[in-house]
């Protein structure tokens, strides 16, 4: 666990992790928030990739599109990417000027091959855990 709490800090040493985005946003009020989880290799993120979610922001009526670089994509397996690093401040500049974006590396935590499924289960999971 420490290791990975490390590994979080050295990539994402100003952001929070999803865990503790999860305690300070979504219970901070009572009223629920509605999110979006934006997962990628995002190698390199680009303007279609803002603009998929400033959409979803307009058209779903979101607080919130949380961008969640994959460790490792079941698509990509072979591809050169940038360092986790890079592609983690790649993500925070090209973000940095729309307050609803987030940056969380919680699969770049987790490591190995980054499926959806896992991250939306530990996400409802986080999320059911801290309902009252």
């Amino acid at each position: 666990m420490l290791s990975m709490l490390n590994r979080s800090l050295a990539l994402n040493p100003k952001e929070e992790s999803f865990t503790r985005y999860i305690m300070k946003s979504f219970f901070s009020t009572k009223k629920r928030k509605s999110i979006a989880l934006y997962g990628g290799s995002f190698d390199p993120v680009h303007e279609a990739h803002l603009e998929v979610a400033r959409t979803a922001l307009e058209n779903c009526d979101l607080d919130a599109v949380i961008f969640i670089p994959a460790a490792q994509s079941p698509l990509k397996k072979n591809a050169a990417i940038a360092s986790d690093a890079d592609r983690v401040e790649m993500l925070r500049l090209a973000t940095a000027e729309e307050s609803r974006f987030e940056v969380d590396t919680c699969e770049l935590e987790r490591g190995g091959t980054s499926y959806t499924f896992d991250t939306v289960t530990v996400s409802y999971t986080h999320l059911r855990a801290h309902e009252t």
